[in-house]
């Protein structure tokens, strides 16, 4: 993918719902990674399919529902966020303090091979906190890093068909901190 390409709503929506190739999807990846832009617009329509009512549709069915998502997203909500975020006064009522999960979401099933927790960056974060658990509460791996991306080392066993849960904490310069919500995922078979 060009960098100076923003993704498409129909990209946009594939990768939220986790219907790309492993190839699509590190292609997404590195965009991701480095495109602000898309970071947010991924993270909204993230954000707006988790907030959605589940119903019992298909998978494809859910890829046009995360497109439409995604081109209101583009033709409505972000102009008027960036309005609005350009605002001191609004700026200083916000409340800043959650970290966006982009990838795995909640509830996919993802090979272990392919497994790689992306979030969005936060501005004011000096580093981050990376946490594993199972579904008991335990944490199986924990790690700090600079960036908002980090595959967990294979000598971490994950289970296949065992839920996951996952989160990562901004690690402020102010001594505060930013929390994602806790996400679950299962490791899918090869």
């Amino acid at each position: 993918m060009n960098s100076t390409r923003h993704l498409s709503a129909v990209e946009t929506a594939a990768f939220v719902d986790g219907t790309l190739t492993r190839g699509e999807r590190e292609t997404v990846e590195l965009h991701l990674s480095e495109c602000e832009t898309c970071r947010t617009e991924v993270a909204e329509c993230a954000r707006i399919s988790a907030e959605a009512p589940r119903q019992a549709i298909g998978r494809r069915s859910w890829m046009w529902v995360g497109a439409l998502a995604a081109a209101i997203l583009l033709l409505v909500v972000l102009p008027g966020t960036r309005r609005i975020a350009s605002d001191p006064a609004h700026e200083r009522g916000s409340d800043r303090n959650a970290v966006v999960i982009l990838s795995p979401l909640t509830n996919a099933a993802i090979g272990r091979a392919d497994l790689r927790f992306v979030w969005q960056a936060d501005e004011r974060s000096a580093g981050y906190r990376v946490f594993v658990k199972d579904s008991t509460g335990t944490t199986l791996w924990t790690t700090e890093v600079a960036d908002t991306a980090i595959a967990p080392p294979l000598t971490v066993t994950l289970r296949v068909g065992t839920k996951y849960f996952w989160r990562v904490d901004a690690l402020r310069k102010d001594g505060t901190l930013g929390q994602s919500a806790e996400t679950a995922f299962e490791i899918a078979p090869h």
